[in-house]
């Protein structure tokens, strides 16, 4: 009897010892499973986190990048206006400058016309000058001319006529010394 009770007592102990065994297992099992699901949902929390922070840093960038693609465009955008501002600018400037480029040829062109006008025309008075002066230089000497041919043949006039005279003068003595003669013969016949 003793016997029996001592290995049902053993039994029971070795029971208990299973059971305790087991509970320590179970509960080692149940901790470490808490412990993994703990570090799981930790894992969890913070790849949550991470993708979160990610997608705010990732955010962010495409913010930034964004922000300077605007930023560029606006300078761009600026930079072209300038540069259409500068081509206005110059094109209004070269407009002015063949403007005043082209009055500038009207106005030479006009003083070439009229410095060759006034050329021609002191020319042409000039000419006119000399030919009215040779004009007048061809009528006096005609004029001297006529004058020297007048004088000329009233010179011969004259010395004809005195010719004449002197003839008839020589004539009238000649008659008056024949008809002396004629009487003085008359008379010495008688």
């Amino acid at each position: 009897v003793v016997t029996d009770a001592r290995i049902a007592n053993e039994e029971e102990t070795r029971r208990r010892e299973i059971e305790r065994t087991r509970a320590v297992d179970e509960a080692e099992i149940a901790a470490r499973e808490a412990t993994e699901k703990a570090r799981i949902a930790q894992t969890m929390t913070v790849n949550v986190e991470r993708i979160s922070s990610d997608e705010r840093t990732r955010a962010l960038e495409i913010q930034q990048v964004r922000t300077i693609q605007e930023a560029e465009i606006e300078a761009q955008k600026a930079v072209e206006a300038a540069r259409i501002v500068r081509e206005k600018t110059l094109a209004a400037e070269r407009i002015a400058a063949d403007h005043t480029t082209r009055k500038l040829e009207i106005e030479r062109n006009q003083a070439v016309e009229i410095a060759g006008i006034s050329a021609r025309e002191a020319t042409e008075a000039s000419r006119i000058a000399q030919e009215e002066h040779v004009r007048a230089l061809e009528i006096a000497r005609t004029r001297a001319i006529e004058e020297a041919d007048i004088a000329s043949r009233e010179a011969i006039e004259a010395a004809r006529i005195s010719q004449e005279k002197s003839v008839a003068a020589q004539r009238i003595r000649a008659e008056r010394e024949t008809r002396g003669l004629e009487i003085e013969r008359t008379g010495a016949i008688e």
